[in-house]
């Protein structure tokens, strides 16, 4: 089917005649197939109908020809990794690939802004390739886009997307989990299982208070035997983050470090690959029943996607997160239309799957699904201050996060309404850069009224947050920790709105005075947590108000001890280290281009843009 001409298009569109769907700062159309997007602006300069036009055009109709070749290559590899399930590591197997080239973990060190080792896996899978999202239909069929979470034989600049081959009716009728669940076989997977529930499950999420009413955190274990894909995911975590304590401990004190080091990289390649590996068979042989969906088998792809996020997380967080995070927000927007379906025609409006028993524990699907609604309602919303875009899933939050569902705060520390007023300043600036970018021009006094509607909720909020006492006693408490991570969320929403409405000049009254206050509000953070690692929770509005600092102020030095007070290991193993490195280059271009470049003022997106990354602030 040939697509129409876009005539208001990218110009990498408009050469390739090619619909465009004009999302910035990319459309998705060339971002999907890592191709260059050549943007809205002027007419480039090779654009002139001569000979650089065509060899520019020659260059990308080649690179979808290489698409064509290894998307056959791809599917003939499918049918042969649909074979019987490879079996967990054991003591033997372990070391049985150290001699293969292939797949040792790359220890190139990266041009991005943390300027740490790589340690991306090489292994026989390729790197992972950008969602295509246009398989989104109205019956709810997503079986396409979470292919598209697995790596892909691709090029550097032309990833292959992944088909699906034909299903027989039979295949609509699937056991409840595609992988059988796991036996434990070897006593180093159970030190690593373990240090993931102590240790990195706590990094992913500082702030989750489970409640012992809803079953506490059974859900995860359960989830983590059952499931293949999402327990090697679990167990590559905890190899990364063991592969960054040794690596920094070797820095110190070469002696005999290096023999500890060493499977641990080994370990990390083959439990990722192996996680990659499982997830492609489970999503290749998996259909989901659009008129009764298996809720395990959702949950289960929701884990796996959430796990696969963290693992880029924790490497700096700057690459491969927005097609996961697409991807998982796509399927909790199903899952929820489905919900609102069953409510329109239960004949109480009430849940199907309510348990008649008000003070039993829901099941662990339930559980799971209320963790997991949780986390990727929070990645939506923070993904968007980093993209410019407005939250995939706005349109669901009132009956998500305003009618109470789902609480914030006891996932990520931060109350429900301060995230939820956030993803209303991302959909605003949103809307404000679709006009202009569409060229119709922005009307001052709309854009006002609707920033002072948010603003008076946010003051109001802060107000009371600002009446709150905490004794001695109640420091360290839950309750206070909570109330002043949602405080330091709120002094930064505000920056993030004063920059929306009025721009990104740190001069501005309104605008130094709350990067201020954000800046108190973070130490307090620290102070009531009596932990300087809490500043992990609250990157975003550190690197919101941080980006923000009038240098005449001298508050940047505050905000880089803020991170730097955290320690190495902190640094090392997440993406504080991203964060620091975008405020450092927002303040340097704006001491050496004060009025900015010709492309607007300075703030953390144009700070990215000029670092080459787009980090995650989560």
């Amino acid at each position: 089917m040939t697509s129409g001409r876009s005539a208001q298009g990218c110009w990498t569109c408009r050469l390739r005649r090619k619909k465009c769907d004009e999302a910035t700062p990319v459309c998705f159309s060339c971002d999907s197939r890592n191709i260059q997007c050549h943007g809205y602006g002027q007419r480039p300069e090779w654009m002139d109908g001569g000979e650089r036009e065509r060899a520019e055009l020659a260059r990308i109709k080649q690179c979808v020809k290489k698409n064509r070749r290894q998307k056959r290559l791809r599917s003939q590899q499918l049918h042969s990794a649909a074979s019987p399930q490879t079996p967990p590591l054991t003591g033997s197997d372990q070391h049985s690939t150290e001699g293969n080239d292939n797949r040792n973990v790359s220890r190139v060190t990266k041009t991005g802004p943390d300027r740490r080792e790589d340690l991306s896996p090489t292994v026989s899978h390729p790197p992972e390739s950008p969602l295509d999202l246009s398989s989104h239909n109205a019956d709810g069929n997503y079986n396409g886009e979470y292919l598209s979470l697995i790596p892909e034989v691709n090029t550097p600049n032309c990833p292959a997307k992944l088909s699906l081959p034909a299903r027989s009716p039979s295949q609509h009728h699937l056991p409840q989990s595609v992988l059988p669940p796991l036996r434990i076989l070897h006593h180093r997977e159970t030190e690593l299982l373990m240090h993931y529930l102590d240790h990195v499950f706590h990094l992913q999420f500082r702030f989750h208070s489970p409640s012992v009413r809803t079953g506490g955190r059974g859900w995860l274990l359960w989830l983590l035997i059952r499931t293949g894909p999402l327990y090697h995911a679990a167990l590559s975590l905890s190899a990364l983050h063991q592969h960054v304590i040794l690596h920094r401990k070797e820095n110190a004190d070469s002696s005999g470090t290096w023999n500890r080091l060493s499977p641990t990289l080994h370990e990390l390649n083959e439990y990722h690959g192996r996680t990659l590996q499982e997830l492609q068979i489970c999503l290749q042989t998996s259909q989901m029943d659009t008129d009764h969906p298996d809720l395990g088998r959702q949950v289960e792809i929701l884990a796996c996607g959430v796990q696969l996020i963290s693992f880029q997380l924790f490497q700096g967080g700057v690459s491969d997160w927005q097609m996961h995070v697409n991807a998982v927000a796509a399927l909790i927007s199903s899952i929820e239309d489905h919900r609102q379906l069953q409510l329109e025609h239960s004949p109480d409006g009430e849940e199907l799957h309510t348990s008649a028993d008000p003070f039993s524990a829901p099941s662990p699907e339930e559980a799971a699904l209320h963790f997991l609604s949780a986390v990727v309602i929070w990645f939506d919303i923070a993904a968007c201050v980093s993209t410019g875009t407005a939250p995939r899933l706005l349109h669901h939050h009132p009956s998500l996060l305003g009618s109470g569902r789902i609480d914030l705060a006891n996932v990520m520390g931060c109350r429900s309404w301060a995230m939820e007023t956030i993803g209303q300043i991302a959909a605003l600036s949103a809307w404000k850069q679709e006009l202009v970018t569409d060229g119709r021009g922005v009307s001052i006094w709309e854009l006002v009224e609707k920033g002072k509607s948010i603003q008076s909720r946010l003051e109001s909020e802060i107000g009371a947050l600002e009446a709150e006492t905490v004794t001695e006693y109640q420091r360290n408490s839950t309750r206070a920790v909570q109330s002043a991570i949602t405080y330091a969320f709120a002094c930064g929403a505000l920056v993030y709105l004063h920059v929306t409405v009025s721009g990104a000049y740190p001069s501005l009254p309104e605008i130094k005075s709350s990067v201020s206050q954000t800046l108190s509000a973070l130490y307090n953070v620290v102070q009531v947590s009596n932990d300087p690692q809490s500043i992990r929770g609250v990157v975003l509005p550190l690197c919101v108000a941080g980006c923000m600092v009038d240098l005449e102020t001298g508050l940047q030095e505050e905000y880089r001890h803020l991170i730097l007070d955290m320690g190495d290991d902190a640094r090392e193993f997440g993406n504080t280290s991203t964060v620091l490195s975008v405020m450092e280059k927002c303040w340097e271009m704006r001491q050496t281009h004060p009025k900015g470049d010709g492309n607007g003022p300075w703030d953390w997106r144009r700070a990215m843009e000029c670092l080459g990354v787009r980090a995650f602030l989560i």
